[in-house]
């Protein structure tokens, strides 16, 4: 996709440690690999351009994780979900941000670059 040279589109994951249902879910292991991993992989096949966004409950888990694969993470407010996102954009100069839950191990990279290519082609401001 030439367009994406152009401009800075990141791939924003949103990732908490402290699930209500399953605390760690996210770094819990599936054959060998972390779930967030497994996600992240999916994802690079197509965007390698990955930053995590951390709550700041309970960061370490997932900041050591994020050091571990050499993966950009950014972690502010619990309580301001939205400018933990655009804080996050904003340090990494963000023109296009897609965001996606931590919690998406199968997520098909083929529909996330079929919805960016569709924003990139029109005049879109949000496309879900």
């Amino acid at each position: 996709m030439k367009m994406e040279k152009k401009i800075n589109l990141n791939i924003i994951i949103q990732a908490r440690f402290n699930s209500t249902r399953l605390k760690g879910k996210i770094l819990k292991k599936v054959n060998d690999k972390e779930i967030l991993l497994i996600m992240i992989e999916r994802l690079k096949k197509y965007k390698p351009n990955i930053i995590i966004n951390i709550s700041k409950k309970n960061p370490d888990g997932i900041v050591n994780f994020c050091k571990k694969n050499k993966i950009k993470y950014f972690f502010l407010s619990d309580s301001a979900v939205l400018k933990r996102y655009y804080d996050c954009a904003t340090k990494f100069k963000s023109k296009i941000i897609v965001r996606i839950p931590s919690d998406c191990p199968l997520i098909d990279p083929k529909i996330v670059e079929k919805g960016i290519r569709l924003f990139l082609n029109n005049k879109y401001s949000y496309i879900s």
